[in-house]
């Protein structure tokens, strides 16, 4: 049995009760044990075409099944509620997200476990430090609770790394007014001691340099969806609660 944890969302509809018939239907399945489960947060949408504010949750799985059946279930559970995938962070009655599968690391076109997110969204991190505090992330080696920890502190500390310097610059001018809880920086190597950024974006360059960036902070912004400022704005929505 491989002991995974589930994140639940919804902004549709009855969430809460789409939650609990998802949560019985994944008790139901054969080789599945939901073992623990976190109460509803009531949470901010995140993006333009987000819609209404949201239910979140988390559930803790024991299961036999291998991730990538995990996911066909899932997703087999949230097209019966009446999720359509047509929008991307549009409105949905209901979301499965498989966050963790123990401490495994699973990358193929379907599904990346560790969800690439997880470790910087309050809306998954608050829940899930109700039921597994002491879970430890399986890349950034540090709890769930602690990740939330580091979210908390305002003003928010923000670096900018790589990438061209008009790029950074405008991130620097746009995020100062759209974030005014945020202090940004430009990343420097000379005065990396003297930084503690909560996020660190990296804007493009030699992979070999963003590998020397420190573990738990570091963010691919070139690895997300959309325009880089535009995936800025929606990681710091998520991450400032």
């Amino acid at each position: 049995m491989t002991q995974s944890y589930l994140a639940l969302g919804g902004n549709a509809g009855d969430v809460a009760r789409a939650f609990e018939q998802a949560l019985d239907q994944i008790g139901g399945t054969p080789g599945c044990t939901v073992t623990s489960r976190s109460s509803n947060y009531d949470t901010t949408p995140v993006g333009a075409r987000a819609g209404d504010r949201y239910l979140n949750a988390t559930a803790g799985v024991e299961t036999t099944l291998e991730p990538l059946p995990l996911l066909d279930l899932l997703q087999t559970i949230e097209a019966a509620a009446g999720r359509v995938r047509t929008i991307h962070w549009g409105p949905r009655p209901l979301d499965l997200d498989l966050v963790f599968f123990g401490s495994e690391i699973v990358q193929t076109p379907r599904l990346s476990v560790p969800h690439p997110a997880a470790w910087y969204r309050r809306f998954v991190l608050d829940p899930l430090t109700e039921i597994a505090p002491q879970f430890v992330h399986p890349l950034k080696q540090v709890s769930i609770a602690s990740l939330r920890e580091r979210l908390l502190p305002r003003p928010f500390t923000v670096a900018l790394a790589g990438g061209a310097e008009a790029l950074k610059q405008r991130a620097c001018d746009e995020g100062k007014r759209s974030f005014p809880s945020v202090h940004w920086s430009d990343w420097d190597h000379a005065a990396a001691d003297r930084l503690d950024p909560v996020i660190l974006f990296w804007l493009g360059g030699p992979a070999s340099e963003f590998d020397e960036l420190p573990l738990v902070p570091r963010l691919d912004v070139t690895s997300l969806p959309g325009e880089p400022l535009e995936a800025m704005t929606y990681v710091l929505q998520a991450a400032l609660g």
